[in-house]
C-alpha cells in the first residue's frame, strides 16, 4: 500500500507518534457514525460506495452517477449546482497497474477532479477519490479541519494542517479558493499514512466489517488510509460534542 507522498517534517513526525500513542485508534473507528454508517451494522452505505468507485476506478474512471451518490451520502446541501461529465479519466491506477495505484501526488488528482467537475467543495472532492481507492486515500471534511487545521481557535486541539474553515453564519464550510489546497490534501494523505503505518507495523488491527474483507476492499486487520481517517472523525466528532455548530459537506 502506498503511504502517502509528501515527506513530513520531523516535528510533525514526532507529534503524530504522540498522538497515536494516547489515542485508540481500533475504539475510535467502531465509533464512526454517520447516517446508516456504523460499525454495529457494518458500514453498509460505504460498503456500497465504495464497491461502486473502486471497481470504476480500477479502469481510471469516475462517472457523474457515483458523484451524485457521494454527494448524497455527504449530504451536500445543493446537489443541483454539482454539474459534470457522465464519465472522465483519472489516473488512479497508472499504465493499468492495479496492484500499483497512486504514482502521483494526490494533490494533482484533486485538482484534476476539480478541473473537470463544477459545483464541489474539498469536502466532497476529496470524498469522491476517498471512495475511488479508499486503501491509498481519506476524506478532508470541516469537522476535521476545525480540529485539526485554522480558523476555529475555540476548537483546535492539533495544528497539523495549514487548511482553513470558514462560518459566516450559515455553517463551517472548507472554502475555495485558499492558498492550502489542495498543497494541504496531499499532507493529509500522507498524515493518514504514517498513522496506517504505524498502526500496522505495532501489530494493531484494524476491526473491519467482514464485508470491506470479502468484498476484496481491505487485507484483514491491516488499517488502510481511509480507516484512519474514519477513527479521526470519530476523534474530531467527540472533540466539537457539545458545540452547537453546523457543518457543510463542501
Amino acid at each position: 500500500m502506498t503511504i502517502g507522498t509528501i515527506a513530513l517534517p520531523r516535528y510533525l513526525i514526532s507529534t503524530l507518534q504522540a498522538f497515536a500513542d494516547e489515542h485508540d485508534f481500533a475504539k475510535l473507528y467502531t465509533q464512526y457514525d454517520w447516517e446508516r454508517d456504523n460499525w454495529r451494522a457494518g458500514f453498509p452505505d460505504i460498503l456500497r460506495l465504495e464497491k461502486r468507485l473502486a471497481n470504476r476506478a480500477k479502469r481510471n474512471l469516475v462517472t457523474k452517477d457515483a458523484v451524485i451518490a457521494v454527494a448524497e451520502w455527504a449530504r451536500y446541501r445543493n446537489i443541483k449546482r454539482i454539474h459534470c461529465p457522465d464519465s472522465l479519466g483519472l489516473p488512479f491506477y497508472p499504465r493499468g497497474q492495479t496492484h500499483a495505484p497512486l504514482a502521483g501526488d494526490p494533490a494533482t488528482l484533486a485538482t484534476q477532479l476539480r478541473q473537470a467537475t463544477k459545483g464541489l467543495g474539498p469536502t466532497t472532492l476529496s470524498m469522491v477519490l476517498r471512495f475511488a481507492v479508499p486503501r491509498e486515500l481519506g476524506a478532508i471534511n470541516t469537522k476535521i479541519v476545525r480540529v485539526v487545521g485554522q480558523g476555529d481557535d475555540a476548537s483546535q486541539r492539533e495544528d497539523w494542517l495549514s487548511l482553513r474553515v470558514r462560518d459566516y453564519g450559515d455553517g463551517w464550510y472548507i472554502p475555495l479558493p485558499q492558498g492550502a489546497w489542495p498543497e494541504d490534501y496531499s499532507r493529509w494523505i500522507s498524515i493518514l499514512g504514517f498513522f496506517a503505518a504505524s498502526l500496522n507495523e505495532a501489530g494493531v488491527a484494524c476491526p473491519h466489517p467482514e464485508g470491506f474483507v470479502t468484498g476484496d476492499l481491505r487485507t484483514r486487520g491491516i488499517w488502510a488510509c481511509a480507516d484512519v481517517e474514519m477513527a479521526l472523525f470519530s476523534w474530531a466528532s467527540q472533540s466539537l460534542k457539545g458545540k452547537r455548530s453546523r457543518c457543510s459537506a463542501i
